[in-house]
């Protein structure tokens, strides 16, 4: 009993586990917590990345800077008169000087985050010469190699490189002094150091730490606190729903701040209302349904019990009455049956091609015996031909006259014409027609207008012409005449 109880309470907080899991609350704050989380620690590689590639930059375009002013000062010496006398070694000797002179000038005017030495043609350090030059510290190491690459050819007029010395890296650059005999100042050399970036971030890694734990956390708390005021009215709708759970008025009369739960609760209301209001068709169906079989089934049983007890003595009438309500029950039953197939979309069609004013004729001929007095007409623009099921529009158009045939006068105008893609069937007669109240229910299953009776005559019509692709509409005729009319657009070829 002990391990089962364990077992049910494991599983009891395993499904509590994934209920929270699945959530939306959880899916949103997982996601925004994994986008946060991501977005922080991208941020953060990408500066260690960025201030690592930076300060090589700067490290590399500052030696090259101070070559180039070298190279443009020499350039302009070159075409000073002063140095362009008939002696040319001792112009360029001179200028060489000048260079010399020029060059420490600049570089005690402005700051320099590098080393420059300056070489004669013997490869002899001639700059600096002292602290008062640069403030530097002792430079033996770094001018050993700097002779060495200019006496290999490592280091090259105008191009950079990148040395490692004493575990440190450097960018290194030459600018070589234009000269045949030897000069004071040949070898201009630049040479910055690179700083290590790991110093940096070794600084700053504590910082961002904290940064990103308190970012994190923040973000943490608005994400959590956003996905709650979306899934606590989620949570609030899902249980009003369950609240009014089979109630009669089951409207959600909440208002909710977030547009798509408006737009959701709208959608249930309206799903609602036509839920409830099939119901209720669906109730008055069945309810005169039934009144219309009882009918005929009283008559039935009223008539047989009379024969059988011998009350009536005219059997032949009785037999007569009995078969009438029997073929009208059987006419009814049919009639729902067929609407339940259509409504299914499991009512077999067998379409065929068929010449309209033939059809009609035999429409025609079959619904005339009804009244004697009341004529039918039939016009048409010419022959026409049509293809669709036979047995559903004889169905339709028979429905139609046999309520026509109950309220016209003396006569009923049957009308054919065609638009090139469809078949208009006009079908008025010269009764009372609708009342106006009615006209909006009269293709609704078993309603009963003032002085009507319950039947589905007309929802047959309304629910056949469109399985057969058409369409119907109905109304009273126009003042001064008076009469109902229905037409019928239905698709030449199904």
């Amino acid at each position: 009993m002990g391990l089962w109880l364990s077992n049910e309470r494991t599983k009891a907080r395993r499904d509590r586990i994934n209920m929270i899991g699945k959530s939306i609350q959880t899916r949103l704050f997982s996601a925004a917590f994994l986008v946060i989380f991501m977005m922080t620690f991208g941020v953060g590689i990408t500066f260690f990345l960025s201030s690592r590639w930076y300060v090589q930059y700067t490290a590399r375009k500052e030696t090259e800077h101070l070559i180039r002013m070298v190279q443009s000062e020499s350039d302009r010496l070159s075409t000073d008169p002063a140095y362009t006398s008939s002696d040319s070694k001792e112009n360029t000797r001179e200028s060489s000087k000048a260079l010399l002179r020029s060059v420490r000038l600049q570089l005690r005017d402005q700051p320099y985050n590098g080393i420059f030495l300056i070489f004669n043609s013997k490869q002899k350090l001639v700059f600096p010469q002292s602290s008062n030059d640069q403030n530097i510290y002792p430079i033996s190491a770094l001018e050993e190699q700097c002779r060495r690459m200019i006496q290999s050819g490592e280091l090259i007029s105008g191009k950079t490189s990148r040395i490692l010395l004493s575990e440190d890296f450097w960018y290194i650059s030459m600018y070589v002094f234009p000269s045949s005999t030897p000069v004071r100042a040949k070898y201009f050399v630049s040479v910055v150091q690179i700083p290590d970036s790991s110093v940096f971030w070794n600084y700053t890694r504590k910082l961002y730490l904290a940064i990103l734990i308190a970012s994190v956390f923040l973000s943490s708390f608005l994400v959590w606190g956003i996905a709650r005021t979306i899934s606590v009215p989620i949570q609030h709708l899902c249980l009003q729903i369950q609240r009014i759970n089979g109630e009669t008025d089951a409207q959600i009369q909440d208002s909710y701040s977030l547009n798509e739960l408006e737009a959701l609760k709208r959608s249930y209301n309206q799903m609602e209302e036509m839920i409830r209001r099939s119901e209720e068709e669906k109730r008055q169906f069945f309810q005169n349904a039934s009144h219309d079989l009882k009918t005929p089934l009283a008559s039935i049983t009223g008539y047989s019990q009379g024969i059988v007890s011998n009350v009536i003595k005219d059997h032949q009438k009785a037999a007569s009455i009995i078969l009438s309500e029997s073929l009208r029950m059987t006419d009814l039953v049919e009639s729902i049956l067929s609407l339940s197939k259509m409504d299914s979309h499991t009512f077999d069609l067998h379409p065929t091609d068929l010449e309209v004013m033939e059809f009609l004729d035999e429409c025609v001929d079959i619904m005339s015996t009804i009244r004697r007095d009341c004529v039918i007409h039939l016009e048409a623009e010419r022959p026409l031909m049509i293809h669709t099921d036979p047995e559903l529009l004889k169905r339709v158009i028979q429905n139609i006259l046999s309520n026509c045939l109950r309220y016209a006068e003396h006569e009923i105008l049957i009308r054919m014409s065609t638009d090139g893609n469809s078949l208009i069937l006009l079908i008025q007669d010269d009764g009372p027609g609708f009342l106006e109240k009615d006209l909006p229910h009269i293709f609704e299953r078993f309603y009963k207008g003032n002085g009507g009776k319950n039947g589905i005559g007309l929802s047959i019509v309304w629910t056949g012409i469109h399985y057969l692709g058409g369409s119907i509409t109905a109304g009273n005729r126009a003042v001064p005449e008076h009469g109902a009319y229905y037409q019928l657009l239905l698709p030449l070829s199904f």
